[in-house]
């Protein structure tokens, strides 16, 4: 019996690969589910595929390929919601949560019914927003060290000391003190830098200068335990190089290493924190294990800048530099867009209100009926908006009953604890709303 022969092509199209990479959704198999992507994204060269494997890339924690993969699909295909939302991603694990909240709330805004949109809106209510400081001394006090900085950067060191001094005893703040700390000698600087750490007990920063402070000043005590309570803070991949970079400094590769060890452990294709461990390496004398992690983080993303500059300069033990100019060019793109209209605790608050109500109360009712409470709401309720979700729950439950939604008002509030809390909040709502009719009232006359 003869029958035909069937001729298997050696190329196979993009299509194929994105089939099989979609198979490989564990974390054990992510890496290999790449490299599948990264040939369908070579055949194609298709937008979409950049960012499915720009997802695959933040999910083993290579958040430099996932940048560069998103960077491609901006040029290709322009800013979506699911671009806007992974730019969010890579940039809470950079650190920094202005990016993140930018892109995060124009995720929502480019595509609010995406599948992206809630997921968006879940990671912007569990964000820490930073409190500013609400005394006018603190306010002096952070002009004055503006002025500080500002002579600084010129090289005139005396008189940024004389605006750092002025600005400390004006408020004594955490950057002031940070500030103030870098003008003077070590043992003078350890008082001002603890004073910082203590202050924001969970900056990484000013722990860091007070170690290497610490250290320079021959005060091992100190040095010992403030290297331990840096290491226990370091979240995303910012404070690991951070805190490896002054470990370096402060000769301690050796816990370095172990930080990025432990760090590896839960993300073992990492190819930032393989930078990491490469660098630790080398810095240990250990050339042969540093050659090996060389070899494994470019075996995972081949296209690494830094892994391929590494390769051409044996020699270097320094962080490469060029590791943030992705997610900067990310974040100038995003720029373009134009911006929201209103910024600032009313704005987050509304916006938290209308998610959480929309399929009860439609967003003119939300606001018609929200708006008024906060104009008469005092200051103080308003900055404490910020710290606890216990007031916006009261507005939600306000809103609700005062749009005709007395049942479903009932079952949330049935729900929540701390009702006696609750109902002397929503009594203030009450009185703060008739106190402000009473003033309309008598300017009317």
């Amino acid at each position: 019996m003869t029958g035909k022969r069937v001729v298997v092509p050696f190329e196979r199209p993009a299509d194929y690969w994105r089939f099989r990479a979609r198979r490989h959704d564990t974390l054990e198999k992510k890496p290999a589910a790449a490299k599948m992507l990264r040939k369908a994204l070579e055949k194609s060269g298709d937008p979409l595929t950049a960012v499915e494997l720009a997802r695959v890339y933040l999910d083993m924690g290579c958040f430099t390929a996932a940048e560069r993969c998103l960077a491609r699909a901006v040029a290709r295909g322009g800013l979506t919601g699911d671009v806007c939302f992974l730019i969010g991603c890579c940039a809470m694990n950079r650190g920094n949560m202005a990016l993140a909240e930018d892109a995060l709330d124009l995720c929502q805004r480019l595509d609010p019914d995406g599948d992206c949109a809630d997921q968006a809106q879940d990671l912007l209510e569990s964000m820490p927003y930073a409190r500013q400081e609400t005394r006018r001394s603190y306010a002096r006090s952070e002009v004055m060290s503006f002025f500080a900085r500002d002579a600084l950067a010129r090289g005139d060191e005396k008189t940024a000391r004389i605006w750092a001094e002025k600005a400390w005893k004006r408020g004594k703040g955490a950057q002031t003190a940070l500030l103030l700390g870098a003008l003077q000698d070590e043992k003078e600087a350890i008082p001002f830098f603890r004073f910082a750490a203590r202050r924001t007990p969970q900056a990484l920063q000013p722990k860091l200068l007070l170690m290497l402070a610490a250290r320079r000043a021959g005060n091992g005590r100190l040095f010992m335990r403030t290297l331990r309570e840096a290491r226990g803070i370091c979240r995303g991949i910012t404070d690991c190089e951070s805190f490896c970079a002054s470990a370096w400094e402060a000769g301690k590769p050796r816990e370095a290493l172990e930080l990025v060890t432990e760090r590896l452990e839960e993300m073992p294709a990492s190819v930032d924190f393989l930078h990491l461990k490469y660098l630790c390496l080398k810095r240990l004398g250990d050339e042969s294990g540093a050659r090996r992690t060389l070899e494994t983080l470019l075996d995972i993303d081949p296209d690494d800048a830094a892994g391929l500059w590494y390769r051409r300069h044996p020699e270097e033990d320094r962080l490469y530099e060029g590791r943030r100019v992705l997610l900067a060019a990310l974040g100038a793109y995003m720029r373009s867009v134009p911006p929201r209209l209103r910024f600032g605790r009313l704005n987050r608050l509304l916006h938290w209100l209308t998610m959480a109500l929309r399929d009860e109360v439609d967003v003119d009712t939300v606001y018609r009926l929200a708006l008024p409470l906060w104009r008469c709401m005092p200051e103080s309720e308003k900055q404490r908006s910020e710290e606890s979700r216990h007031l916006s729950m009261c507005m939600m439950l306000d809103v609700l009953a005062r749009a005709g939604q007395k049942e479903r008002a009932k079952q949330l509030f049935d729900a929540l604890p701390h009702k006696r809390r609750i109902r002397r909040t929503l009594r203030r709502f009450a009185q703060w709303r008739q106190k402000e009719r009473e003033t309309h009232a008598l300017h009317q006359f």
